[in-house]
Order: structure tokens, then C-alpha cells, then sequence
């Protein structure tokens, strides 16, 4: 009988490359079952549930507000800029 999976000891909650790595998957692989799990198998996206819990995995909110602040500064960041004369 194996043991449960135990988060890593330098995070006090697992992300998702221990989370991937755990389980032999790719970080999007992992991040897809979380987010949208309809365009993957359902074995799949049942492997990473099964396994979040026990890993104690959270998903990092500064992270994710990060993204989304450079995803509005790209976005106002490439309008054309008016020609001049």
C-alpha cells in the first residue's frame, strides 16, 4: 500500500509543478484539470483531483492577479500610436 503524497517541505501548500510532478503530468496538463477538465480524459482530470487534496495544493492568488495585470498593461500597450504631422 503506498503512502498518501505529503507537501514538499519548503512550501507550507504544494503548486502546481508538485502537483505535475507528483503525478507525471505537465504543469498544463495540471492547470487544464483544474480549470476546464472537459477537454481532457475524465482518468485524467480524476488523477489530479485525487491528488490536490492530500498535496495540499492552493492555487496562488498573487500569481494569478499578476497575470492579469500584465495581461491589461499588454493590452493597453499595443494600440497604434498616432502618427504625428
Amino acid at each position: 500500500m503506498s503512502e498518501k503524497p505529503r507537501p514538499p517541505a519548503r512550501h507550507r501548500h504544494a503548486t502546481l509543478k508538485d502537483v505535475a510532478r507528483e503525478l507525471g503530468l505537465s504543469v498544463a496538463t495540471v492547470s487544464r484539470a483544474l480549470a476546464k477538465p472537459d477537454p481532457l480524459r475524465p482518468a485524467t482530470a480524476a488523477r489530479v483531483h485525487e491528488v490536490v487534496h492530500p498535496l495540499s495544493y492552493r492555487p496562488n492568488v498573487a500569481s494569478q492577479n499578476f497575470k492579469k495585470l500584465l495581461g491589461q498593461y499588454h493590452h493597453r500597450d499595443s494600440r497604434p500610436v498616432p502618427r504625428q504631422g
